[in-house]
């Protein structure tokens, strides 16, 4: 809730729901089971109120450690994979989110052989913001944690892997969908994010709006 640049984002309303309560539920399309990651600090347990009545697991943990906080929720709730999701995306990939998701199953269930550590379609760094896809394999976060003390690398669940790639196994998504957004990010950083999404949303609040029919509407929004 306390994001320098748009503080309380995370409860703005966005279509008829709030920004978290969307992401929450368009990740749900996904068929996988989701979580809600947030901070001990008290403003917010208004996040864990939303993750109570959505009925899904909420785990809290130090604000400033965000890699130990996601590792210790994956650990909390026995996850081998778990695909970081931040919850200022309300037009990821669902389609890009469960592909990774499936992959790591698959190779989960390989007794021998490769295990990807990191299975993103934002390996060279060029992934409009907003659309990034990651599924980070648990023990390799905790191998991070071992690692590293810098700040920024425990600030970004998956700088460190992209900055050392030689210590891990990475795998990079192919183009699933060859379509080209013609929006500059689908991130809600800044106010004037907020209200453009606000105004796509009004216009078509589905859960699962594609990027196509996103651009379209922004696109067509009058000047």
């Amino acid at each position: 809730m306390n994001s320098s640049r748009l503080p309380g984002k995370a409860m703005m309303p966005l279509g008829g729901m709030s920004l978290i309560e969307r992401v929450i539920k368009r990740a749900q399309c996904s068929g996988y089971r989701v979580l809600l990651g947030t901070t001990n600090r008290t403003d917010d347990d208004v996040l864990e109120d939303v993750a109570d009545q959505l009925g899904i697991g909420c785990f809290r943990g130090d604000s400033a450690n965000v890699l130990k906080r996601a590792a210790d929720a994956a650990l909390k709730f026995d996850l081998s994979y778990f695909a970081r999701l931040c919850g200022d995306r309300p037009l990821f990939s669902i389609q890009e989110i469960k592909t990774s998701l499936d992959l790591a199953q698959k190779f989960l269930n390989c007794e021998n052989g490769f295990k990807p550590d990191l299975i993103t379609n934002n390996f060279f760094g060029k992934k409009i913001k907003g659309l990034t896809t990651e599924v980070i394999r648990t023990d390799a976060s905790l191998a991070v944690l071992d690692q590293t003390k810098n700040e920024s690398h425990l600030e970004h669940l998956t700088s460190y892997f992209y900055q050392f790639p030689d210590k891990f196994n990475i795998l990079s998504l192919k183009n699933i969908n060859p379509y080209i957004p013609n929006c500059a990010g689908y991130a809600i950083d800044e106010l004037d994010d907020y209200l453009r999404m606000n105004s796509l949303f009004n216009i078509n609040s589905s859960i699962d709006l594609t990027i196509e029919l996103a651009d379209k509407l922004i696109l067509d929004f009058p000047t």
